[in-house]
């Protein structure tokens, strides 16, 4: 082993392991004979990262083996679509500091400016496109069920998510009756010109015990949730998947990828429309409380657009390497 940097060393091991397999060797010669040139580490381990990232997007080099893209093409399903479970969250994130807030006079209803109702129909597209990725993933993981090899008996995991979800599942609906009862909320309606806040209602504290139950379902669908990427994961690349099957994953994570692309440029439409609204005067309403510039949204934002990012170079990498697959075969 040549005496390499740290960076170089790591920039090298970026490779996927077919490359290493056949290329190592030589590249190693290629960059100790760089470096007694003189040239940075640095610049040479920006060229090597950009290399591996060829590599393991478009293939680049690798050996006409149908089994190797085959397993490439079951990978890059893998990236493009397994970056959904990731949006759920985000997306309860997004939900839960949104909404419609603002100063009322009276019994007068109050109105949003224009970029706020631009805002509101934003936020009523992004409802939209998530759902349709739902039924998307659906229907896609559905339809590469079928082409599932029998799962080892010996794993307890895919039982272990599915056990998690159904409990949970079931311990949350025994305390929906009590929900009302297990709440502490506070409700009041601001008069402009007015420091009294009538009408205000305040709910119990209720049952622990119903609390208690109701933690430990929502912890067992957390659970479940972690725990479901995995076994997708892992029942997929332990798969033989027909050409159909493959076929059939590369239109959903192309589907995927396309929606999820818009969702983020919405999300990004949206912060800079709230932001643009004035602040309510009397009878008016306001969508989000707080400015969504420089704040924890642009943070949010970022997290869906590197999600679109992975999940569209996953689609790039896998539509490449299903017809790579298919021409193997003839």
């Amino acid at each position: 082993m040549r005496n390499f940097s740290r960076i170089t060393l790591l920039s090298l091991r970026a490779y996927p392991a077919w490359w290493q397999e056949r290329y190592r060797d030589e590249m190693d010669a290629v960059v100790g004979g760089l470096m007694e040139d003189g040239r940075s580490s640095i610049r040479i381990s920006l060229n090597l990262l950009g290399g591996s990232l060829r590599a393991r997007l478009l293939g680049t080099g690798a050996p006409a083996s149908r089994e190797l893209w085959s397993l490439r093409t079951k990978t890059s399903l893998l990236v493009a679509t397994l970056p959904w479970f990731a949006v759920i969250p985000l997306a309860a994130i997004f939900f839960t500091n949104s909404g419609e807030n603002g100063f009322f006079h009276g019994n007068q209803i109050a109105q949003l400016s224009r970029a706020g109702a631009v805002a509101h129909d934003l936020a009523t597209i992004i409802s939209g496109l998530l759902l349709v990725s739902f039924f998307v993933v659906v229907f896609g993981w559905g339809q590469l069920r079928h082409g599932l090899a029998q799962r080892d008996q010996r794993s307890l995991l895919p039982g272990a998510s599915v056990l998690a979800a159904i409990i949970g599942v079931v311990l949350v609906l025994i305390t929906l009756p009590y929900r009302l009862s297990t709440a502490t909320a506070t409700g009041c309606l601001h008069i402009i010109g007015s420091t009294h806040l009538g009408n205000c209602v305040t709910k119990g504290q209720g049952y622990t015990f119903a609390k208690v139950i109701a933690f430990a379902g929502l912890c067992l669908l957390v659970v479940a949730f972690v725990l479901a990427p995995i076994v997708v994961a892992r029942a997929v690349r332990d798969s033989e998947l027909s050409d159909e099957s493959l076929r059939s994953g590369s239109r959903v994570a192309l589907t995927l990828s396309t929606l999820l692309v818009f969702v983020a440029l919405a999300i990004a439409a949206f912060g800079l429309t709230a932001s643009l609204q004035p602040a309510p005067q009397r009878g008016m309403s306001y969508f989000l409380e707080k400015s969504t510039l420089g704040g924890w949204y642009v943070l949010l934002d970022v997290a869906f657009v590197m999600l679109a990012v992975v999940s569209s170079l996953g689609t790039i990498s896998a539509r490449r390497s299903y017809r790579r697959t298919v021409a193997l075969d003839g």
